[in-house]
């Protein structure tokens, strides 16, 4: 059994072993532990040493080795005087056993264990017993997809899960395995049903408990343009490779219809307001999408003058042009609370500009991509792994707590 011994990094005591290694069971650090033999087999092991008699001589062999080639007479005449020839032959033997001891102890097991404390290294600031005993905080993972329903919840597709919280606390409603991340993902919330719409496959969720009634994958798959409720249990979804299908959410099956509905795309903007994909141009502007809030219309426009710097424009209700302001937005622009916010650089920050001029209010830098929605006064979205609701000042109001905290998801 390896003697008892501290980690060398964190001082910690190492459990008892054979082996020649223990790791450290607080900071994973590998120690080296060598078995220590006990001195009482190292003395036996160096008597049988001694004592061996292969020739049965009856004289140990350690003393029977042969006698060296003849010394030159002047060798025995340099002999100190006053030295014995008898001490000659003590010393000799003495060196032998001495020679035979130090032999045997390293064939045995190499030298005897130090008894002495290994160097310590400082421990860490938390020590061994604390950090064991604290759980590990877990995490959501990656916003992928979000909306808000007609109650003011908010559902979102968040790392490996489907989440509904409530849209002012976000306290979760439920949670539950969400289909495989393929793509980009639309929702379409509807009375009783959510569907989550991916670029190979649709899926159906009860809005209430967070069930799922089904799964229906498309023929070809693609590139999804868009997704809409349609009656009482229908959606409509439209994607490029597949063309335009009709599901019931009930059965999770196509079904037919004559009626329709305007798609919503990836684009989103604030309740109440109009946005999507329009191709527009006017004098020195090419612009993309846009966004229609009470009688004013924004565009991202991109300027046609050699810089081909991305822009947002804002226009009145007669198409003059009120002002310009610098920046690349990716998949959200909303009025909220009197502020435009949108997603910009690469959906990576959420922005706010002033309604009158155009002028930078606040930029919030989420690290990540992101999507955004918003309702009237607050705006979602994901930041260090969870969801974040925030005002049109860019406070954080609340966050998803961890799934570590929560009540186990249905």
């Amino acid at each position: 059994m390896a003697q008892a011994s501290l980690c060398v990094r964190c001082g910690a005591p190492l459990p008892p072993s054979n082996a020649d290694s223990v790791a450290c069971p607080f900071c994973g650090t590998t120690n080296v532990v060598r078995a220590h033999v006990p001195m009482a087999e190292v003395r036996q092991a160096v008597r049988d040493v001694l004592y061996e008699d292969r020739n049965w001589g009856g004289i140990p062999d350690a003393f029977q080795r042969p006698p060296g080639p003849a010394q030159p007479p002047y060798v025995s005449a340099r002999r100190a005087p006053g030295v014995p020839p008898g001490a000659i032959v003590i010393i000799t033997a003495a060196a032998v056993v001495l020679s035979l001891f130090v032999t045997a102890v390293l064939l045995i097991g190499g030298r005897p264990k130090r008894t002495t404390q290994p160097i310590q290294v400082p421990p860490p600031t938390v020590s061994p017993t604390l950090a064991k005993s604290q759980p590990i905080v877990e995490t959501w993972g990656q916003l992928s997809a979000i909306t808000v329903d007609e109650q003011g919840n908010v559902i979102a597709s968040i790392g490996p899960k489907l989440v509904k919280a409530d849209g002012r606390s976000l306290t979760q409603i439920w949670a539950v395995a969400r289909p495989e991340n393929s793509g980009r993902n639309l929702f379409t919330t509807k009375g009783d049903w959510i569907s989550v719409a991916t670029d190979n496959d649709i899926s159906f969720f009860d809005a209430k408990t967070g069930v799922a009634s089904g799964t229906f994958r498309f023929k070809n798959g693609g590139i999804l343009e868009g997704s809409c409720a349609v009656g009482k249990s229908d959606v409509i979804v439209y994607v490029l490779g597949d063309g335009t299908m009709r599901f019931n959410a009930n059965t999770a099956k196509k079904s037919t219809g004559a009626d329709t509905c305007k798609l919503q795309e990836e684009f989103r903007c604030g309740p109440g307001q109009t946005c999507g994909w329009e191709r527009w141009t006017k004098g020195d502007l090419d612009c993309r999408y846009v966004l229609r809030a009470g009688n004013d219309v924004y565009r991202v426009c991109e300027a046609d003058d050699g810089t081909k710097q991305t822009l947002i424009v804002r226009f009145d209700a007669q198409g003059k042009s009120k002002w310009r302001a610098p920046a690349e937005v990716r998949n959200f622009m909303g009025v909220v609370d009197g502020v435009l916010i949108a997603s910009t650089d690469g959906a990576r920050n959420v922005s706010a500009f002033e309604l009158d001029t155009g002028k930078p209010k606040w930029v919030n830098k989420l690290k990540y991509q992101s999507p955004v929605v918003a309702d009237q006064t607050r705006i979602y979205y994901g930041y260090e792994s969870t969801l974040v609701v925030a005002n049109s000042a860019g406070q954080e109001i609340a966050r998803l707590a961890p799934p570590s905290k929560l009540p186990k998801a249905q």
